[in-house]
């Protein structure tokens, strides 16, 4: 199969995805809004996902101005961090179901949900995300993007992890897993 090829679906995938993460996101927000949810963060949560979005214009422009050679194993290594990073999302965000969004949003009485790769990580979003940046920055052979994505995302999804714990503390809210709360 032709580079060209494989890049350029690629990139279709990755623009079907985002946007259906969108729609959900646009319908999850204005319920949660409309259930008294209040969003914090706004600002870095926009940052967050704006940046995230940018990584893959990124690498291909970086790629394209610089010319690098693709080797076969940053190509499969590459394809497999993002199949990763897209499973992991879209597991988590069918985890959340109606809850999930692409803000920091507090919802009074709303425990948190320990389900699905929240189970096993407490933020499996922002780590699909690192995952994106690994991937899109070895099938481009785009090696500062590649170091520039990973801590900028990094760095922006800390911050929001932090963010999201200090909003639970905040709000008082328990951290048990839903099923304990409806046994209590």
């Amino acid at each position: 199969m032709q580079l060209h090829l494989i890049w350029i679906l690629v990139v279709l995938g990755y623009i079907l995805s985002r946007s259906a993460e969108w729609r959900v996101h646009r319908r999850n927000y204005a319920m949660l809004r409309a259930a008294g949810a209040d969003e914090r963060v706004t600002v870095l949560m926009r940052v967050y996902y704006g940046f995230t979005a940018l990584i893959l214009p990124l690498a291909v422009f970086e790629h394209v101005a610089l010319g690098a050679a693709l080797l076969r194993a940053q190509l499969v290594g590459g394809l497999i961090l993002i199949a990763v990073g897209l499973a992991l999302r879209f597991w988590a965000i069918q985890s959340l179901g109606s809850y999930w969004t692409m803000r920091c949003l507090g919802l009074p009485r709303l425990r948190q949900l320990n389900r699905g790769p929240y189970k096993f990580i407490s933020d499996p979003e922002y780590l699909s995300r690192v995952f994106d940046a690994l991937g899109f920055s070895l099938i481009f052979a785009a090696r500062w993007t590649l170091g520039v994505s990973v801590l900028v995302t990094l760095v922006l999804g800390g911050l929001a992890a932090a963010a999201e714990r200090r909003q639970s503390a905040e709000l008082g809210e328990e951290r048990r897993p839903v099923e304990a709360q409806r046994a209590s």
